[in-house]
């Protein structure tokens, strides 16, 4: 293994540790250092996009902003959580362009879904509405994938 794989092998453990601790924390109700610890990943996650410039290290920094956001959230900040959500949702509308996966058309749709809980506004709707309408050509599309059908109902109750 060379010494750029080396570090980018410990960049992805580490950051991944630490979302995984932010995760704890943020379960356990320790908001402070459910921040501090998702703060570290979401930090480690952009220089390996920096440095990696790949779909792999794309999404997970769309995952790590849509953590910060749900820290966010979770601590009544509700401008902090948007602007995360925000760098989140444009990170997963590139993906869903590039990949064209499934798997990224829901995480899409997700985030859209994500967006909608925190507006209680006319955007809200139209977020829900933007995530109800991917889930549909989901289920469509990939009739043994259950789960899309299944967030599309819960979307639309």
């Amino acid at each position: 293994m060379n010494r750029e794989t080396e570090n980018a092998f410990t960049g992805t453990a580490l950051a991944c540790s630490c979302e995984r601790m932010g995760d704890i924390c943020l379960a356990g109700e320790r908001l402070q250092e459910a921040e501090r610890y998702h703060r570290e990943g979401l930090e480690l996650r952009r220089q390996l996009w920096e440095e990696a410039r790949s779909l792999e290290a794309k999404r997970f920094l769309a995952v790590s902003c849509e953590k910060m956001a749900q820290v966010y959230g979770r601590t009544a900040r509700a401008d902090e959580a948007l602007e995360c959500y925000e760098e989140s949702l444009e990170l997963f509308q590139q993906l869903a362009q590039e990949a064209g996966t499934a798997e990224s058309h829901d995480d899409l749709a997700s985030i859209y879904y994500e967006i909608s809980l925190l507006l209680p506004t006319r955007t809200g709707r139209r977020m829900r509405k933007e995530a109800c309408r991917i889930w549909e050509r989901l289920a469509q599309a990939c009739p043994d994938a259950p789960q899309y059908a299944y967030k599309l109902r819960m979307a639309r109750k």
